[in-house]
C-alpha cells in the first residue's frame, strides 16, 4: 500500500539529485520522479494509467520519445485529494 503524500515528500523531490536543472526540460515530472515522491514503484503508476486512463485523475503528456511527463503540480493535486478525503 502506498504511503500518503506529505509535504516532506514534496521537499524530498525538490531536493532530489535526479531532478534536472531548471530550464533544461519541459515543466513536469517524469514517472520515476512522481513514483519516488509518492512512495510507489514507477510500474505501479504505468499500470494504473494503462488500466484506468489516468493516475488518480492525473493525465500525463506523452513525449515524442514515448516517455510520460506528468504535470508540474501533480504532487500538490494528489496531496489535496488525500487531505480532502481524510476530512
Amino acid at each position: 500500500m502506498p504511503q500518503p503524500i506529505t509535504s516532506s515528500a514534496l521537499q524530498a523531490l525538490q531536493g532530489a539529485k535526479t531532478l534536472p536543472p531548471a530550464g533544461m526540460t519541459p515543466a513536469g515530472l517524469t514517472t520515476p520522479q512522481l513514483a519516488y515522491a509518492t512512495g510507489v514503484r514507477p510500474d505501479s503508476i504505468r499500470v494504473h494509467l494503462c488500466r484506468k486512463g489516468h493516475y488518480y485523475g492525473l493525465r500525463p503528456q506523452r513525449l515524442p520519445n514515448g516517455r510520460l511527463l506528468w504535470p508540474a503540480d501533480s504532487l500538490e493535486r494528489l496531496l489535496a485529494q488525500t487531505q480532502g478525503g481524510a476530512k
